[in-house]
């Protein structure tokens, strides 16, 4: 899931919550600016991308705190996620402060040129044994219990050993493991000893 923003989203309760409640009524008419921090100014339409957003509660002095992930808006209802990034989910109050403040959680998933260069979420050292080989790598796709993923672009493999004959991946991301892949020349023919040589990075391109 990737994370939507806005301008000056903010607003009030339009009433008092409990620390269990999945749903908060914002100001009228105010659902509307909420509701588009769900969305994106860059859609690709062969590969549709869910939205979540990062809302803050506060009481009007702005001395406790509750972060929340606003997961969809009806009118002005919206439904969140409660207590996240070490907060405490909690009772708030009518007229207590909503909005879309940015959060460590928030400001984390901005890719920073040294990630982008140094392939810190498509490349990694593999583990493992000689032909079974592993890879964990940071991904974003199961927040919120989220469970689709896509994968499109290559991944770089930097193996710890020489394999010895047909080989496998097991990659991990997100700390999910997303499967166990066989790995094949580019004739999609299995591979055979040392066409794997240690620390000589391996190209990889999931096929389906």
């Amino acid at each position: 899931m990737i994370i939507g923003f806005g301008n000056n989203v903010v607003s009030s309760l339009a009433a008092d919550i409990t620390a269990s409640q999945t749903t908060i009524q914002v100001m009228p008419g105010a659902g509307a600016m909420f509701a588009n921090l769900l969305t994106s100014d860059y859609a690709n339409s062969s590969n549709p991308l869910k939205t979540y957003a990062k809302i803050t509660l506060t009481d009007a002095k702005e001395t406790v705190f509750e972060v929340c992930h606003l997961t969809a808006v009806n009118n002005d209802m919206l439904t969140v996620i409660r207590g996240q990034e070490g907060t405490t989910a909690k009772g708030w109050s009518l007229n207590d402060v909503i909005a879309n403040f940015a959060t460590r959680g928030s400001e984390n998933q901005f890719v920073q040129i040294e990630e982008l260069q140094s392939g810190h979420y498509v490349a990694g050292v593999a583990g493992g044994t000689e032909n079974n080989l592993t890879l964990e790598l940071p991904a974003t796709y199961f927040v919120n219990g989220g469970v689709d993923w896509t994968l499109r672009t290559p991944l770089v493999v930097i193996p710890a050993l020489n394999n010895t004959g047909a080989s496998t991946l097991q990659l991990t991301m997100g700390g999910r493991v997303l499967g166990i892949f066989p790995l094949y020349k580019g004739n999609k023919a299995e591979l055979s000893a040392n066409d794997i040589i240690k620390d000589a990075p391996v190209l990889c391109v999931l096929d389906n």
